[in-house]
């Protein structure tokens, strides 16, 4: 009940009062990292990327295999510079979800990015082989195969 009104509050954007409850919830809930990758995702709204950070690093630490957290972790260091550190949250998640779209376009762009278009390409390659009918990922594939 409390989860769904702290959703509620996130959802029409009254940040605080969203806060409070997913607060509250940490003290009372087994659900603790879904908690703190909802405050962290209202951190982020406000631009508040270290506070973000520091909340889905806590949520990683009883969930090292979050897909979310690890793309919005990767997402924040590259946002800082940090680009290696990126590339190892997209790559953990890649392990857990091989597939996983935004974890296969973050890296195929971080990759294009930092000149290594084999790695990009080897990733794409491995996903066809796991879903070889998904059009997307055969594009991308191809546009990097053909420059």
């Amino acid at each position: 009940m409390l989860t769904r009104l702290a959703d509620l509050f996130a959802q029409k954007q009254w940040h605080q009062k969203a806060l409070d409850v997913y607060e509250h919830l940490l003290l009372i809930t087994s659900q603790k990292d879904d908690v703190l990758y909802k405050m962290g995702a209202i951190f982020y709204q406000l631009e508040q990327i270290d506070q973000a950070q520091t909340l889905w690093k806590q949520a990683l630490q009883n969930n090292p295999h979050n897909i979310r957290l690890l793309t919005n972790l990767g997402v924040i260091s590259l946002q800082q510079g940090n680009t290696p550190q990126a590339i190892q949250y997209w790559e953990n998640g890649l392990q857990q979800a091989p597939t996983d779209p935004d974890l296969i376009h973050n890296l195929v762009f971080v990759y294009t990015q930092t000149k290594q278009p084999s790695r990009a390409i080897q990733i794409l390659q491995n996903a066809l082989q796991i879903n070889p009918h998904d059009t997307a990922f055969q594009s991308t594939l191809h546009n990097l195969q053909t420059q």
